[in-house]
């Protein structure tokens, strides 16, 4: 039972990080210029239609859906009940595609000011919402740890832990450069191959639980 488990949550977990890889590809990218100086802009009381008004809204929704929603619908309609061990292992996957969009967020600081949309860097300051960035990917890690820890997870899983290295680096990225467009494209593009490693290797590690605990 445990490892029929463990396989068709490896599964859903792959299907997530791959199918939301597919949707962030799709965003356009930054330019590649821009000067590391602040622009200053108008101020506008105007909302863009259909943004929130409140922060977080957007990214709340986004990690939800494409996370636990993805994870957990798709094993509830494959064994007709809920797990325990899904819904852990689909909050990394949620965490980590909230980052994905948190991070394409920095780049648009100028528009979004401009036009009164309350996203966290412009409610924030740039420099501050980094700590944002960073609390979403050592989330992602805490996760995984804490559910092996506490036998919510296979102690396989901890084979996602290869892609701390590449988290470090975006991480760092996202301190230093959170307000030069052109030089953050790197850490954008790490978070994305971040969500879609960590990911597969929470696949590989679930589906490795069924042949070491068989």
């Amino acid at each position: 039972m445990f490892r029929n488990k463990c396989r068709k949550t490896g599964i859903l977990i792959l299907f997530a990080a791959t199918f939301v890889f597919t949707l962030s590809s799709c965003k356009k990218e930054p330019p590649p210029e821009e000067s590391p100086e602040e622009i200053p802009v108008q101020e506008s009381s105007e909302q863009t239609a259909g943004s929130p008004d409140e922060p977080l809204v957007i990214e709340l929704a986004v990690g939800i859906g494409f996370g636990p929603l993805v994870v957990l619908g798709s094993y509830y309609v494959q064994a007709q009940r809920p797990s325990l061990e899904a819904l852990w292992a689909s909050i990394p996957i949620g965490l980590l595609i909230t980052a994905v969009l948190y991070v394409n967020e920095f780049p648009d600081y100028h528009a979004d000011r401009t036009v009164g949309r309350k996203t966290l860097p412009v409610v924030l300051g740039r420099g501050r919402a980094a700590w944002g960035y960073v609390g979403l990917l050592v989330g992602t890690y805490v996760v995984i740890m804490l559910g092996a820890v506490l036998g919510k997870l296979s102690g396989t899983v901890l084979i996602a832990l290869l892609t701390v290295p590449l988290a470090y680096r975006a991480i760092r990225g996202a301190l230093r450069f959170h307000s030069n467009t052109a030089r953050l494209v790197p850490t954008q593009a790490a978070t994305i191959r971040l969500h879609l490693t960590t990911g597969l290797l929470l696949c590989l590690g679930c589906g490795m639980a069924g042949f070491v605990y068989s």
